[in-house]
């Protein structure tokens, strides 16, 4: 069996999205229909927020509170607080 160790769950995501790319990732329910958001989409969407709360003063071992509904905009969210410092 072949593990690979990462450093933490960040390492871990940017590594996956790097492997499925294209593949479907995450689905949000729009008007009825579910649609696929891909491994590359949410990777930039992570790195995007994550440098938003960076420009904000955000700094690694600061402690954010999240607040929401369970939906692929939390884990967004959590991947891009986890990602700071990382």
């Amino acid at each position: 069996m072949n593990e690979q160790i990462w450093q933490n769950l960040a390492a871990m995501f940017f590594d996956q999205a790097r492997r499925y790319g294209e593949r479907p990732f995450l689905w949000k329910k729009i008007s009825g229909t579910y649609q696929s958001s891909s491994w590359n989409d949410t990777a930039k969407q992570v790195t995007l927020l994550s440098r938003g709360l960076i420009a904000q003063g955000v700094n690694k071992g600061d402690r954010i509170v999240l607040v929401s509904e369970n939906s692929p905009a939390w884990l967004v969210a959590d991947l891009a607080i986890i990602s700071i410092g990382a």
